[in-house]
């Protein structure tokens, strides 16, 4: 019973979905509720039937990077050109590391790997004086962004899977919006639920490819983010995947958020 009530919140969210979406889903976790939408929207979308995509997969054994990377991925930091060079030529595995890449930003040790961006830290104190403040720079859902800003999806599930991910973001800030906290966190479900199952043989959106298109450009596009920052005069102190927390004079903070927007 105290366990019951302890996770009465999750029982909740998964009983209004069931029924707002008509879908069983009382003993799944989030990602499975997730994909569970997104198939369900697919297909609605399509007027195909679950036996027609169930077996659908894009696989490949190799991936060369410089046919991942976006054409306006650039630098004018020495480091992190070379950077960029290095990755360029190389070729990676699904499901193996294949990449991994250390270097110092900012006076600061980080690593470029298929699992995200690193910085290396060291405990410490970072007392900002007077004229400074410390800034924490998050991305809003990066890897669903990545994918609906960039056109990142399964091609072998065509257009109309963008178009219905798209759609699910689209009411998902409506939700948020108007206060619908059950529609709001199913959606999110929906959305975050992906990325996953992209490198999952087997699901019918496994897609190495789409892969390696999210997560590399999500890196290289948060160090252009960094350099950028750095050139303001921010001292970079720690990056994590899809955010920055750094060092900055007050007086720079126009400057920061120009950097930013852009």
């Amino acid at each position: 019973e105290a366990l019951l009530y302890r996770c009465k919140k999750d029982i909740d969210l998964r009983i209004a979905i069931e029924d707002e979406y008509g879908v069983k889903v009382l003993n799944k976790d989030g990602v499975n509720i997730g994909m569970k939408i997104i198939t369900q929207k697919y297909l609605e979308k399509t007027g195909q039937t679950w036996n027609q995509i169930k077996d659908l997969r894009s696989p490949c054994d190799q991936i060369p990077l410089k046919d991942v990377i976006l054409p306006f991925v650039k630098f004018n930091t020495p480091v992190l050109q070379n950077l960029l060079s290095e990755i360029k030529e190389l070729t990676v595995s699904p499901g193996r590391k294949g990449l991994e890449k250390k270097f110092i930003l900012g006076g600061v040790e980080h690593l470029f790997s298929v699992g995200g961006l690193h910085s290396v830290n060291k405990p410490e104190e970072i007392i900002p004086n007077e004229n400074q403040i410390l800034v924490d720079k998050d991305v809003t859902s990066l890897y669903p962004s990545m994918i609906i800003e960039h056109e990142f999806y399964p091609k072998h599930l065509g257009r109309e899977f963008l178009e219905v991910y798209k759609q699910i973001k689209d009411e998902r800030v409506a939700a948020k919006k108007a206060g619908d906290k059950i529609k709001n966190e199913t959606l999110k479900l929906a959305l975050n639920g992906l990325s996953g199952n992209l490198q999952n043989e087997h699901n019918f959106c496994y897609s190495p490819f789409t892969v390696m298109q999210i997560r590399i450009n999500g890196q290289l596009l948060l160090l252009m983010l960094a350099e950028r920052l750095i050139s303001v005069g921010a001292r970079i102190i720690n990056t994590n995947t899809d955010g920055i927390f750094y060092l900055i004079d007050k007086n720079r903070l126009k400057d920061d958020e120009k950097v930013c927007k852009e």
